[in-house]
C-alpha cells in the first residue's frame, strides 16, 4: 500500500565507524613501528665518493672524536671490548660489524677495535662512511 506524502527513502552505508577502524590501524602501526636509529651520539663520519648503502642485521660499533667505544649504544670500557663484542656477535643475526668512527679518531683506535673484531671471529666489517654533497656542476654518484 502507498500512501500519499510517503517517500521512499535509499538506502545507506554509514562510513563512520570503517573511518574511526582506519585511523585506530593507522595509529597501532605508528606506534609500534621501530626505528634503528641511536640519537645523541654525534659523529662526523669520513666522507667517500664511492661509498655504498648497505644493510645488516649485526653488531653497531661507535668511537667518537674522544675515543669512546660504544657497543649498541652501551659504553663498553676497552678491557672488556673482546669479551662484549663476542657477546653480541654470537647473539645477533649475523656476524656483521658496522664501525661508526668519527674522523677525527686516531688512526691507531680505529685499527686497535678492528684487532679485536678479528679476534672476535666477525664475518665481514663495514666501515661506516657519509657520501659527499656534490658540488655545482658536479653529478652525484
Amino acid at each position: 500500500m502507498n500512501f500519499a506524502g510517503e517517500t521512499k527513502r535509499s538506502p545507506a552505508v554509514n562510513l563512520t565507524p570503517l573511518i574511526d577502524a582506519l585511523f585506530l590501524l593507522l595509529i597501532f602501526f605508528m606506534v609500534s613501528s621501530t626505528f634503528r636509529d641511536i640519537p645523541g651520539i654525534p659523529l662526523d663520519l669520513p666522507k667517500a665518493a664511492t661509498g655504498e648503502a648497505v644493510r645488516t642485521s649485526g653488531v653497531e660499533v661507535q668511537i667518537d672524536r674522544q675515543g669512546v667505544i660504544r657497543l649498541e649504544g652501551r659504553i663498553v670500557p676497552s678491557g672488556k671490548l673482546a669479551e662484549r663484542l663476542g657477546l653480541a656477535l654470537d647473539q645477533a643475526e649475523t656476524r656483521d660489524l658496522l664501525l661508526r668512527a668519527d674522523q677525527g679518531v686516531p688512526y691507531g683506535k680505529v685499527v686497535e677495535l678492528m684487532d679485536v673484531a678479528r679476534a672476535s671471529r666477525v664475518g665481514r666489517l663495514i666501515v661506516a662512511t657519509d657520501n659527499p654533497i656534490p658540488q655545482e656542476g658536479e653529478e652525484s654518484p
